[in-house]
């Protein structure tokens, strides 16, 4: 699964890039990763200290990030006006999103959006 997510990612990436510049898309990226994880974490946490077992066996799973970086770029591109395609593609990552790990796939679209929302440029308006 690892390879498709990766060139998948790097699609989205450049396409975010052509929009919106390099430095908007790592901000996206940085942030929605970053920020994904430390509120996903938070939640673990919070969970284990609830006396949460699963949460506790999840804690162990290593999480490499890279479909946080592909959240952020869909959100990125989403608030870039691609709208379509964002939103399919978020809807294509929910179903990645149901363990304890799920949360930082919707964070991520969320904060990359947000993101291109302050620091981008706004899309431009199709007439006709």
């Amino acid at each position: 699964m690892a390879a498709p997510q990766i060139a998948l990612t790097a699609l989205v990436s450049f396409a975010v890039i052509r929009l919106q510049g390099a430095a908007v898309w790592w901000a996206a990226s940085l942030v929605g990763h970053v920020g994904s994880a430390l509120i996903t974490y938070a939640i673990i946490g919070i969970a284990i200290l609830l006396g949460s077992s699963s949460a506790e066996a999840a804690a162990d799973n290593p999480d490499f990030g890279i479909s946080c970086v592909l959240g952020a770029s869909l959100g990125a591109l989403f608030a870039s006006g691609y709208r379509l395609i964002g939103a399919i593609g978020f809807v294509l990552l929910l179903p990645f999103s149901v363990d304890w790990y799920g949360p930082e796939h919707p964070l991520s679209f969320a904060l990359g959006a947000l993101v291109v929302a302050r620091i981008g440029r706004r899309p431009r308006l199709r007439r006709g």
